[in-house]
């Protein structure tokens, strides 16, 4: 890695970075009484970036590719991008963060086949598993720059799904790690168990209610809608609907909600994809907007109105550029017991799907309720099924009333179930 640097310094850069990528994953999936599918992928290539004239260029090669050619392109293109105060980082001490795990490594076709099976095995009459499936992979990054920065991670991801069907009802869950903490059992009883529960699901009414969302359906929504709006190059282009909202009340003052990659989940990692140390980053405290995710690129062009601080870059693949992402999101905890309880009456909204068509930068949204309860008198009563609620995203959350003080998770989503004055359903 160190050569590519070097080399690119030789042919004019006056900084310059290497990043090379690996990847390696398994998939099995079966759908009904089918044969199982199974793919395998694997990946390796290299970037380059280089700095000239305080501008920024990029581009990348293969494996045993033309390196030379690349950083030729990468100077190249520097030419056009915008005069910036960017700078590679230096060499740091990176937070101590496990993110590898050796089953989930080793796991094979064999244990990884088996494992898919066992998932069916809790499964009953009359329910059926309609479609199931197990991810598991690795993936490395080596990083390398002119300020002197050497770093590498290898990190690993296994998933579990499944989906059944019980008449003409279903039910879905997933589990989503780094390590393999879960057992595919649990998954396949819990998809079974919601397939059973709502088989006799109607709509309600059309109305507005009191609502209570659990993590999964808060997810869809937080993470298509609200999180879009601290982005950083959307802050600093002004298109965000918070770019000049930093240090104001956006939200009930009991909410809070961060981006910490140092918290087990599968947006874990010890630095990012320019090599700067994670650190828990606060979006918003107590209601109050408090900052945005930056890359070193975005920070160096944003205005000090902004206060940008780096740390959040993130790298798809070694054919695209390094860009601002998000780790694992968290809901701080609140101070209610029994949620259900203090809403009295009302809608328990378990899931949600639809979400992709909700507007990101206005925050609108109109989406299909997945899973869900009447509250009666303080407890889960009659399923739903089929209603669609709507609303602004950033008027919602000013309507909290209360918020649990237990967390669940779903994927890399960690909140408590979260209670609304009102929210707007449509029957169906």
């Amino acid at each position: 890695m160190r050569k590519y640097v070097l080399l690119a310094e030789r042919m004019g850069a006056d900084e310059a970075e290497a990043c090379r990528l690996f990847g390696f994953s398994l998939s099995i999936s079966r759908e009904g009484s089918a044969s199982e599918t199974k793919e395998f992928s694997a990946s390796e290539g290299y970037s380059i970036r280089v700095l000239k004239g305080k501008r920024l260029g990029f581009a990348y090669f293969a494996k045993g590719g033309d390196a030379k050619g690349a950083i030729r392109t990468a100077l190249a293109l520097s030419k056009f991008s915008n005069l910036t105060d960017f700078s590679f980082p230096e060499k740091k001490r990176f937070p101590k963060l496990e993110t590898f795990d050796k089953n989930v490594a080793g796991l094979g076709e064999e244990k990884a086949a088996g494992m898919l099976a066992e998932l069916a095995g809790p499964i009953e009459k009359p329910v059926k598993v309609a479609k199931a499936g197990l991810d598991s992979g690795v993936g490395e990054i080596e990083l390398e720059n002119s300020s002197g920065l050497s770093a590498s991670r290898s990190s690993t991801h296994i998933s579990c799904f499944a989906h059944c069907t019980c008449k003409k009802s279903s039910g879905s869950s997933f589990r989503d790690s780094r390590f393999l903490d879960f057992r595919p059992e649990e998954v396949g009883k819990e998809a079974s168990e919601r397939a059973v529960e709502t088989s006799s699901a109607k709509p309600v009414k059309t109305g507005r209610f009191p609502a209570v969302l659990e993590a999964e359906a808060l997810s869809s929504l937080f993470y298509s809608l609200l999180l879009p709006s601290f982005h950083g190059e959307r802050a600093y282009r002004k298109i965000s609907q918070l770019h000049d909202k930093l240090g104001q009340g956006i939200a009930s003052g009991g909410l809070s909600l961060a981006d910490n990659p140092l918290l087990n989940g599968p947006g874990s990692s010890h630095f990012d994809g320019e090599g700067i140390g994670c650190k828990e980053k606060k979006l918003i405290e107590k209601g109050v907007a408090s900052n945005f995710l930056f890359d070193l690129k975005t920070a160096s062009l944003a205005g000090d109105s902004l206060n940008p601080s780096p740390g959040n870059c993130r790298r798809g693949s070694n054919m695209s550029e390094p860009g601002i992402g998000s780790s694992n999101m968290v809901v701080g905890n609140g101070k209610s017991r029994d949620i259900l309880r203090e809403c009295t009456n009302g809608l328990l909204i378990c899931s949600v799907f639809g979400e992709h068509t909700a507007n990101d930068l206005t925050g609108e949204f109109s989406v299909s309720v997945e899973r869900g309860f009447v509250i009666r008198d303080g407890e889960r009563g009659k399923p739903i099924r089929g209603n669609v609620i709507s609303g602004n995203v950033f008027e919602l959350i000013r309507k909290i009333t209360a918020i649990e003080s237990k967390q669940e998770r779903s994927g890399s989503f960690i909140s408590p179930r979260i209670a609304f004055g009102e929210i707007h359903v449509v029957g169906g």
